[in-house]
């Protein structure tokens, strides 16, 4: 509850239920929203289900989409959800459009470490450093991203391996890349 998919979604909690238990695994490390909320969401499973706690307002005419990787498992024989997403927007529309690449370090061109990959609408070279992003998801072990439900627009677009899980530009121990060209969604 509300079905994956709905439209026009105002409350601060979504129940998502399967035909058999379930288990998280690392679900800390594995659970993202995009675009991301200030506070990061409650999880927590009640029999069949996983349930979504949060307590921010969200933003109005947004498609947001809760990125689970591959943290939900059965609960007996262990098998993962690969990729498991959940969509739902406050508006009247699904935003349907990607954005997809391969991220590779510049010094090695191995595809880096735990790296996240951040669109803003906001072109100023601070806004990676001052604000959230407007999307986000996390690279795969390959380099290879993907972005789902993105508005149209033009995007900058960042890399950050964020050490401080903050989705912010703002400790020497971090690393990040830019694309020197804007991405037109």
């Amino acid at each position: 509850e509300p079905p994956n998919g709905q439209l026009n979604f105002r409350d601060k909690k979504i129940t998502i239920t399967f035909d058999e238990f379930i288990a998280l695994d690392r679900i800390n490390e594995k659970f993202m929203v995009s675009p991301p909320l200030a506070k990061k969401p409650v999880i927590s499973i009640k029999g069949k289900s996983v349930v979504i706690e949060y307590e921010e307002e969200l933003k109005d005419s947004t498609t947001y989409t809760f990125y689970f990787q591959d943290a939900i498992r059965d609960l007996n024989e262990g098998n993962p959800i690969d990729n498991y997403q959940f969509v739902i927007s406050t508006g009247n529309v699904i935003d349907s459009l990607s954005v997809t690449g391969n991220l590779l370090s510049a010094y090695s061109l191995d595809p880096p470490e735990n790296a996240l990959v951040l669109l803003y609408r906001n072109h100023a070279d601070s806004a990676v450093v001052k604000t959230l992003p407007d999307y986000i998801t996390k690279a795969s072990p390959t380099g290879y991203f993907r972005i789902d439900n993105v508005r149209e627009g033009v995007y900058s677009l960042y890399a950050l391996k964020d050490a401080d899980n903050s989705k912010n530009f703002n400790s020497p121990d971090e690393e990040i890349a830019f694309l020197d060209t804007l991405v037109d969604v």
